[in-house]
């Protein structure tokens, strides 16, 4: 009694133990999944820190930028409202000499004054920035040249510069001050950007006054600034007119002379030049958008960017922000994720095994119950294992059992029909359709018909009739000798399919040797009774190729045999199908005839032997509109039939 309660206890406990093992790898699973989730805070706060950083960086050197183009701005703006400047623009409006050499002349102090007030600011400039401090006039002063220009130091314009084609000027149109696109300076040959603004006394605009900037001094004066920001890892661009025709002016990364001055056009054959295919500033400018930061991988590394347009200037700014690959602690969070994992698939691998081997026996029950579920119910599930799985796969067995038997009871009911004992058409027909009629050789398919049972259940009772059909049934089972080559189609009705014929001879002599058998009457319950019998056949494979479609050949053979009633044995062909259908279209339209108005009388004389009309008789014709003209001797017999007489 002790061993038994034992062993009750581990088949109770055994499989619940190893689900709860299953349920603290689950939990240890989720402490993980915790940690995942602290290192993944972790990474969000780093990534958030980086991203403050770029914008931290991002403004610093946004403002440097800004408090240059402000200075510059600022000393022209000095220049075009100072009265000296305006007073020498006018001077010179009124067509006089721009360069006075004469001190003794009258308007030598206006000449004067204007070259102390442009020397201060290109003399005295923090930065030594400005390569040329000037102002220009429409006044033409030198001969053959459009408009006019003096630098601060008295240089005149030469015959070959004109006002309409310096490239701030047709930028400037409308504006009253504008920073110039980079382009060629004439004078230097080389490259640069102005700042100019224009100079009004009052309402009126008398002239210009600018300063150029080197390219070469500009991106000195930005590597000296921004040095102590961006490191040796972070770098800046500035492009101009960066949506419409962009021009690289200044990059701090080595590669900057590669791209220096270069537009659009050549940005992607110097990315791929470069080993940056899909990665340099053509995927770069594509990414353009103002005041955003994106992370990108950009000059095949990681950086956040970030892109600042200029007030009043054509120039954007975009800084690149390096993001640093991962030291220190985050290696050691990653280590730590890497042990975790590691100890927790070899945890899960020992309880995997342990659970899947006390499991297995699930699969065996599942394959058992989809062998089920296919109609396979002798299948049976055996279990060593002691737990609730030996448990559940003695009930499917149990089950599985009542199930096959309930079925073939169903079966034994449904497949055989209960007065004869022969298969029924249903139960054989798809046996018949794969093999017998998927033959290479003909058969025969008969339909035979019992014609009198009718009578006989009316003048001598059902029970009789009953037992005529079972006593019919014996018979034929003795006539053709083969039980699986007959059965049943139902009521007065049996099917018998002769195989593999060589002739239609050989199948009329089998059929005849069955009339001839029944053409004594059988006794039934101490009663003779004559049994009359009409046979339809069809040909596989020339009627049909089915069971189904045989039998319904048969049915148009036993109709045409009722109509002719002399023919025992009819043979189906396309004429009888033909007949039939003719009568049954007869029958279809003769009940809707009077209504039409398609049945009328014709009148035939009746005349004496001295060819003296006595008198008339009327017959009746039927004009269908799609059978034509019917006489009576066709449609009145179907009308009796079809009691519509």
């Amino acid at each position: 009694m002790v061993k038994k309660k034992k062993n009750e206890r581990v088949r109770k406990n055994s499989l619940t133990s190893k689900i709860v093992g299953l349920t603290v790898f689950l939990d240890a699973l989720f402490l993980v999944l915790i940690l995942a989730g602290a290192i993944f805070l972790y990474y969000f706060r780093l990534n958030q820190e980086r991203v403050s950083a770029s914008e931290y960086q991002n403004q610093v050197i946004n403002e440097r930028f800004n408090e240059l183009i402000d200075d510059i701005k600022s000393d022209v703006n000095k220049l075009a409202t100072d009265s000296d400047i305006i007073n020498y623009l006018n001077y010179v409006n009124q067509d006089n000499p721009p360069v006075i050499t004469d001190t003794n002349d009258p308007n030598y102090p206006i000449y004067e004054a204007y070259l102390f007030q442009a020397g201060i600011i290109m003399d005295y400039q923090e930065d030594e920035l400005f390569d040329l401090v000037y102002v220009a006039t429409d006044t033409e002063c030198s001969v053959g040249a459009d408009g006019c220009g003096i630098t601060s130091s008295g240089e005149l314009s030469n015959i070959d510069w004109n006002l309409t084609e310096r490239p701030w000027y047709i930028a400037l149109g409308e504006n009253d001050a504008i920073m110039s696109s980079p382009y060629i300076d004439d004078m230097t040959g080389e490259y640069a950007i102005t700042y100019i603004e224009k100079v009004y006394d009052g309402d009126q605009m008398i002239g210009y006054v600018g300063v150029d900037v080197l390219l070469t001094t500009l991106a000195e004066v930005l590597d000296a600034s921004y040095e102590d920001i961006l490191g040796s890892t972070n770098e800046i661009i500035l492009i101009s007119d960066i949506t419409t025709s962009p021009v690289l002016f200044y990059m701090s990364t080595d590669d900057s002379a590669d791209y220096y001055l270069a537009d659009n056009v050549n940005f992607s054959s110097i990315d791929s030049t470069l080993g940056y295919n899909g990665n340099g500033l053509s995927f770069l400018l594509n990414k353009y958008e103002s005041g955003v930061a994106i992370n990108e991988n950009v000059f095949n590394s990681s950086f956040i960017v970030n892109y600042n347009d200029f007030e009043n200037t054509n120039f954007t700014l975009v800084t690149l922000y390096y993001i640093q690959t991962l030291f220190g602690m985050e290696i050691m969070f990653l280590i730590l994720v890497g042990v975790a994992a590691l100890l927790i698939f070899l945890i899960g691998s020992v309880m995997h095994n342990s659970v899947k081997k006390s499991l297995s026996p699930i699969d065996r029950i599942l394959e058992s119950i989809e062998e089920i579920k296919n109609g396979n119910y002798e299948i049976r599930i055996n279990i060593r294992e002691n737990n609730e799985l030996r448990q559940i796969g003695h009930a499917i067995n149990i089950m599985s059992e009542e199930i096959n038997r309930q079925i073939q009871k169903t079966y034994d009911t449904l497949a055989y029909d209960v007065l004869t004992g022969l298969k029924n058409r249903a139960s054989a027909s798809s046996e018949i359709d794969k093999t017998i009629l998927k033959a290479d050789t003909r058969s025969a398919v008969c339909l035979i018909q019992v014609d009198n049972l009718k009578n006989i259940n009316v003048t001598k009772g059902q029970i009789i009739g009953d037992n005529l059909i079972k006593a019919i049934a014996d018979e034929l089972s003795k006539v053709f000798k083969s039980n699986e080559a007959l059965f049943s189609n139902g009521g007065n009705e049996f099917v018998y399919i002769k195989e593999k014929i060589n002739s239609l001879e050989e199948v009329e002599f089998a059929l005849n040797r069955l009339l001839t058998h029944f053409k004594q009457p059988l006794v039934v319950k101490n009663i003779k009774t004559e049994v009359k019998l009409h046979v339809g056949v069809a040909i596989y494979p020339s009627d049909g190729t089915n069971l189904d479609e045989l039998i319904k050949k048969c049915d148009t053979a036993l109709f045409k045999a009722s109509e002719e009633g002399y023919k025992k044995i009819i043979f189906y062909n396309e004429k009888i199908a033909r007949s039939v259908s003719y009568q049954a279209e007869i029958s279809e339209q003769l009940s809707q005839a009077i209504t039409k108005n398609q049945i009328y009388l014709r009148y035939q004389p009746l005349i004496t032997n001295a060819n003296e009309i006595y008198g008339f008789e009327a017959l009746a014709r039927w004009s269908s509109p799609t059978l034509g003209e019917i006489g009576p001797q066709v449609f009145i017999a179907n009308a009796e039939e079809s009691y519509l007489i």
